[in-house]
Order: C-alpha cells, then sequence, then structure tokens
C-alpha cells in the first residue's frame, strides 16, 4: 500500500512511471552518514587506509552511493577504493566488522542501533554527499484506505 525507500532515485523512478500517487509524495525522514569500528575514532582517510572496510555497493545500494561520493569529495576515494568490500546492504557491512573481517563500515548513523558494541568514530559532513533522504509514497493509481491512514 505505500512504498518508503532509502533511495530518492527508486521513487523519482516511480513516479515517472506512474506507479506512485504522486500528490501523496512526502518525505519522512532522513539520516546521516558514518563509519563504525571497534577502534578510537580518527579522520576518515586514516580509518579507511588502514585495512579492509566495508560499504553497500555504490553501483546499486543506496548508502554506498552516499559513501563513494562522500569520499569522492573528501578526495580519499582514489586512496582507500582498493581496502573496500562492497556488500549488499548496510547490515552485512556492519557484520563484516563484528566478526573481524574488516576494520571499519561506512553505513548510515541509524544502523548504529542495530551494532551498539561499535564505535562511531567519524561522521561525515552533510555537504559531502546529497542529503539522505526516505521519501513515502502510496502506491497504486487507486491508494487504499488503509494506505491513506497511515
Amino acid at each position: 500500500n505505500i512504498f518508503i525507500s532509502a533511495d530518492l532515485d527508486w521513487m523519482d523512478y516511480l513516479e515517472q512511471r506512474n506507479l506512485i500517487d504522486k500528490p501523496s509524495r512526502r518525505v519522512v525522514a532522513g539520516n546521516a552518514l558514518v563509519i563504525l569500528t571497534k577502534a578510537d575514532k580518527g579522520d576518515a582517510a586514516a580509518i579507511l587506509k588502514a585495512g579492509r572496510f566495508a560499504m553497500g555497493d555504490p553501483s546499486n545500494v543506496p548508502a554506498g552511493k552516499y559513501g563513494k561520493s562522500a569520499l569522492e569529495t573528501l578526495k580519499v576515494w582514489d586512496d582507500v577504493a582498493k581496502n573496500a568490500v562492497f556488500t549488499e546492504n548496510v547490515r552485512a557491512a556492519l557484520e563484516f566488522v563484528r566478526r573481524g573481517e574488516a576494520n571499519s563500515a561506512i553505513v548510515y548513523a541509524s544502523d548504529h542501533t542495530a551494532a551498539p558494541e561499535l564505535i562511531e568514530a567519524y561522521r561525515f559532513a552533510g555537504s559531502t554527499h546529497k542529503p539522505i533522504l526516505y521519501p513515502a509514497a502510496l502506491v497504486g493509481k487507486e491508494p487504499s484506505v488503509e494506505g491513506k491512514a497511515f
């Protein structure tokens, strides 16, 4: 009845194809991008140069797109990309760190609740990437009563 996305591009895709009720589209939440580790805090380049780090695949995972953009803005992507382990989502990236298979993970700040034992080692400035926004919209040409109520 409702589609909520972490990726504005996917919502735009549905809107362009008239698959959502356009007037119902709203931004319902936002987020920040962070680096979580088991170790101490530091700057992004130093943390990510120290060894393997996990992040969503920038070719198709929203957090990966934001992460790559932030690292490019900081002009460190070329230096750290060789250490990146691309995952299918941010939760998988967290698991790499939990298991010791990666030193750190680039994830959403809200994902820290799923791994409270990790440390927020670095928070990317919002100016390093597009705003992380979560749009929501009713699905279909005749939205359901339940969807409208939600």
